[in-house]
């Protein structure tokens, strides 16, 4: 039977994303200041920015708060095959400094969890590959001696479980070029860089 249309979120919902048995959606969302925009000011702070988690067997909308200087357009969502767990990444602007943040999303109790942060002046993120069919995610931390145009760069792999366990680093060897592509076997159990 085809139930008629519910609204789940609504006003500023920037991006949204779906889990993998299709039970939770998740949705970027910034709640605007009631306060009127003011000519030769900057714009009114929002009041809220958050991830709405919407579980659609029992029919419940459920929110989690996040800090008012993430810059949702960059927020991205990837889900763990064979669970309801997302991977969040968010990110922050301090002056010359960037943050990235990543969070596992518990979708059932709508908790987060933060596994990995990145810091410094316009640092390039580390990044994270999720299989399409195994619930593993990898972390890719690439860095390189910027006063030398042609330094080799270091990379470095960890592996990430759903339940939030980070494996041991491990170092690939040496290259000038640094990664080009990540993807993985038609499998999904084998990472390809």
């Amino acid at each position: 039977m085809i139930l008629g249309p519910r609204l789940v979120v609504s006003q500023n919902v920037l991006s949204f994303s779906t889990s993998p048995s299709g039970r939770y959606l998740v949705a970027v969302q910034e709640v605007p200041s009631d306060r009127p925009f003011e000519y030769r000011t900057r714009p009114p702070e929002p009041e809220a920015k958050r991830l709405v988690v919407w579980d659609s067997t029992a029919g419940t909308v459920r929110s989690v708060a996040l800090p008012l200087d993430v810059v949702l357009q960059t927020a991205t969502i990837e889900w763990f095959p064979q669970t309801e767990i997302a991977l969040v990444r968010t990110m922050r602007l301090s002056g010359a400094t960037t943050t990235y943040e990543w969070h596992l999303l518990d979708s059932a109790s709508t908790t987060m969890r933060q596994v990995s942060v990145k810091e410094g002046p316009y640092s390039p993120p580390s990044r994270f590959a999720v299989s399409f069919t195994t619930p593993i995610a990898v972390r890719i931390e690439q860095s390189n001696n910027r006063s030398d145009l042609a330094s080799e760069s270091t990379i470095l792999l960890q592996t990430l479980l759903p339940d939030g366990t980070l494996g041991a680093a491990k170092s690939l060897p040496k290259c000038l070029t640094g990664v080009e592509r990540i993807g993985w076997s038609p499998d999904g159990k084998t990472q390809q860089i």
